[in-house]
């Protein structure tokens, strides 16, 4: 190594067993769920939900619109690191990672 930082480069990568869900566990005292309106960056949300027949509408926290969710039940923890709204993060106090171009 030549001691030049190297930049994070945001990819669709599976986290690394042992990871946070990208927050600092202890400031949330209770497990965040999570709803998923597709399969894009920061596209799974946090929000007030309402089961309907067949189907979940999530309000999201960041107060984009409204949308039925591809999951049914919540997901706990996100499999993806770029998974998350990064807004419903900042609005839940939970800090997370910022990717950097790099020089």
């Amino acid at each position: 190594m030549t001691g030049v930082r190297i930049a994070s480069v945001t990819r669709l990568r599976p986290r690394r067993a042992g990871r946070p869900a990208g927050h600092d566990a202890a400031r949330t005292a209770e497990p965040v769920e999570w709803f998923v309106r597709s399969v894009r960056q920061a596209d799974t949300h946090h929000g007030r939900t309402e089961h309907r027949a067949g189907s979940t509408l999530v309000r999201p926290a960041c107060g984009e619109q409204s949308f039925s969710a591809l999951n049914q039940q919540p997901i706990l923890q996100c499999y993806y690191d770029d998974q998350e709204c990064r807004r419903c993060l900042a609005l839940l106090g939970i800090r997370t990672l910022v990717s950097v171009a790099a020089p």
